[in-house]
Parts: C-alpha cells; sequence; structure tokens
C-alpha cells in the first residue's frame, strides 16, 4: 500500500487528501474509491474545457491554468479520457483504392483533413473510413488538407510498423501533380528549411532554424491562360506579384517530410 501511495504522490498528487500520507493504507478502499471517483471528474473536467462546443480546441497549457495543475497532469488527464470515446463517423464519400488483411489504400479528396483535429471533430480520411467500415484503421502518413492523393492506412499493428519503417527509411517514393501560374524553368529544385509560423499555428514559414525542405520539380507541360484571364491578370496581382498568363502541370517529388513543404 505504501508503494501505492508513493506512486499517486508523484504522478497525481492533486488526488491527495492531507492525511493520505499517513493512512499508509488504513483505509485503502476509502480511499481508493474517493481518488478514482476524483479522477473521472478531473477527467471530465479537462475534455469539457479542452473541446468547448462549437469552437477550437483550447490548448493543454490554458487549461491547465485553468484548472491550476500542471501541463503535463493535463495531457495525460486527456489522453486518458478520449481513450473512452470512439471517433465519430462521418457519412461523406470515400473511395477505396485498394484493401488486403494488412492495409488500406484510399483516393483522399481536397478539402478534408487525413485525421481529425481532435476525438470530437470529424471531415476527416479517418472519419470517414469509420463510417463505411464501422471502425478506425491506423494512419501511417497524412496529407495536407488541399491536397488530393493516396492515402495508405494500416489495418493492423505490425503492419502500421512496416509502414512506418517505410516512411522513416525513404523507401516510399511520393510524386505529386500541380498546376502553377507562370513557366518555371524545365527542371528545378527548391531546398530551404521551413519552420512554424510564429503567431499562426496554422501556417509555416521559410526561417534559417527550420527543419531542412528539399523537392525536386519537372514541369511537363505550359500553356497560355485564355485571352479574358490573361487581359485581367495584367491588372492584377497576389501579394505584391504580378499574375502571369501562363499556367503549367508541375511533376513534385519531395525528397524530406516537412508539415506544409508543397503548399
Amino acid at each position: 500500500m505504501a508503494k501505492l501511495y508513493m506512486h499517486i504522490q508523484r504522478c497525481c498528487p492533486d488526488l491527495q487528501s492531507s492525511q493520505d500520507g499517513a493512512m499508509q493504507g488504513a483505509n485503502f478502499k476509502e480511499d481508493w474509491t474517493r481518488m478514482r471517483a476524483q479522477e473521472q471528474q478531473l477527467r471530465d473536467d479537462v475534455l469539457r474545457i479542452l473541446y468547448p462546443a462549437d469552437k477550437e480546441k483550447v490548448e493543454d497549457g490554458q487549461a491547465a491554468e485553468k484548472m491550476n495543475l500542471p501541463v503535463k497532469r493535463v495531457s495525460l488527464l486527456a489522453k486518458m479520457a478520449r481513450k473512452h470515446f470512439p471517433l465519430h463517423a462521418d457519412s461523406g464519400p470515400i473511395e477505396i483504392l485498394y484493401e488486403d488483411e494488412d492495409i488500406i489504400v484510399v483516393n483522399k479528396p481536397a478539402g478534408i483533413t487525413t485525421t481529425p483535429s481532435h476525438r470530437f471533430k470529424g471531415n476527416s480520411v479517418l472519419n470517414r473510413l469509420v463510417g463505411k467500415l464501422g471502425w478506425a484503421p491506423l494512419t501511417v502518413h497524412r496529407l495536407d488538407m488541399e491536397t488530393t492523393g493516396i492515402n495508405i492506412l494500416a489495418k493492423t499493428s505490425e503492419a502500421a510498423r512496416h509502414l512506418h519503417a517505410q516512411f522513416r527509411d525513404k523507401n516510399i517514393e511520393k510524386t505529386y501533380l500541380a498546376i502553377t501560374l507562370g513557366s518555371p524553368p524545365s527542371s528545378f529544385e527548391v531546398d530551404v528549411p521551413i519552420e512554424r509560423h510564429a503567431t499562426n499555428k496554422y501556417m509555416r514559414r521559410v526561417d534559417t532554424g527550420g527543419l531542412p525542405a528539399f523537392t525536386s520539380f519537372l514541369v511537363i507541360a505550359s500553356g497560355v491562360i485564355d485571352s479574358g484571364a490573361c487581359e485581367w491578370s495584367e491588372y492584377s496581382d497576389y501579394n505584391g506579384f504580378p499574375i502571369p498568363c501562363t499556367t503549367s502541370l508541375v511533376q513534385c517529388t519531395p525528397v524530406t517530410v516537412v508539415v506544409k513543404q508543397l503548399m
């Protein structure tokens, strides 16, 4: 009993009363019942604070301030609480390209994420698969929201480990097609570091302190925009840059894996 009390004192002292340390198990059943009830109440509270109705998820640090608990403790409470809630099932369409006993491959549409931003929010590939299959496969990689393409998911933990290793060791080559404005060189490379934006958590920026991001590009075709659009574009600009009258189909091959490396 003493070891259990010592563990509780280290991991979650907020559950202890001033007398727990002195009890050393004398009233273990009563103590354990009380602490379990407290723990459940804290888990309910942290979910209510982290996931307000119809609003974006609150950061763990903000919840910790409201609950007067360490951030690490709040994060653990949230993790344990979320395990008891199934993912939301969406009825949106999802095209399955291939499926066997180990993996499932889908065609991710633009406008939805690969995984939900939190467990109680849908509109993702994973939520649509839950709606179609009745259960959630394991995510091994992601595509950005506005990117379409192949998403591979694992059906078993063993398959997930193998796929993770292949992505980690760069044994899987990823190629994207992009339609761009202008006529870039027939082939070129972009090698710039990318880091999280200082004030917007959903954006990234080029910065010397960021993660290495290397992509090679190959122009497949270029053409002139129709005359009406071209005439309009001569008087328009985007972020201070004039909009060109040509467009190109470009093959993009990322060598590194950085969030929003291709946007």
